[in-house]
């Protein structure tokens, strides 16, 4: 997904309306998140695979992660 922005400007989007398979619909796509209640959080993810459902529960599910 690319945003002709001027530099430094991003586009933020409201997650509770975005759908996730919106942007990581195929393996190698990555995206920045910024998880900000006065931290400043902010964390690449990386769309690695789409594995098989396993039960009930609720889709998509982080099964690894790093500091």
């Amino acid at each position: 997904m690319t945003n002709e922005l001027p530099e430094g400007q991003v586009v933020c989007y409201d997650e509770r309306k975005e759908k996730i398979r919106r942007y990581f619909h195929r393996s190698g796509i990555t995206a920045r998140y910024e998880y900000d209640f006065g931290d400043d959080w902010q964390h690449l993810i990386t769309f690695e695979e789409e594995l098989p459902r396993q039960g009930e529960g609720m889709y998509p599910r982080c099964i690894d992660g790093r500091r």
